[in-house]
């Protein structure tokens, strides 16, 4: 009498069924990790944005308010001189160069003020407006002045 004995193991079809399961799930990890992605792209790409207009603005800030500023329209050239160094913005179509760093940043207005009104030459305040890329966003410097300045005789 010959005995057969039985190996337990799974069916085809209940093997079908969980390769199946796995695929929905591997399908629906693979889309949340895409959307994931492009979020950090975006991310990274707002930041480097935001980056680039903080070092302006502190750049600028720090220039103002220790140096002699003077701003030549034609050039659109902001020029920071003070008795141990100078430091010279240029203005382009799509970018600021300071000295010999590059901002990508694209201004679409610039106002340079002195005492709070239009002028060339010595200025004590800027305003920029930026590009849509940038929100539109508008930074405005000026020289920080001692309270003698403001107060009337």
């Amino acid at each position: 009498m010959l005995l057969t004995k039985k190996v337990k193991s799974f069916t085809i079809t209940e093997l079908i069924v969980v390769m199946i399961l796995t695929t929905i799930v591997i399908s629906i990890t693979l889309l949340v990790l895409n959307l994931v992605q492009k979020e950090l792209k975006e991310i990274q790409y707002n930041y480097s944005k935001t980056s680039e207009i903080k070092t302006l603005e502190l750049a600028l800030w720090n220039d103002f308010n220790s140096a002699s500023v003077y701003y030549l329209k034609e050039e659109k050239q902001l020029i920071c001189s003070n008795p141990f160094s100078s430091t010279n913005y240029y203005f382009k179509q799509d970018c600021i160069i300071r000295n010999t760093d590059t901002l990508k940043i694209k201004i679409t207005e610039l106002k340079a003020l002195r005492n709070n009104k239009a002028a060339l030459g010595l200025i004590d305040g800027i305003h920029l407006k930026l590009s849509q890329e940038f929100q539109n966003r508008e930074l405005f410097v000026y020289t920080a002045k001692a309270a003698q300045f403001y107060m009337k005789d």
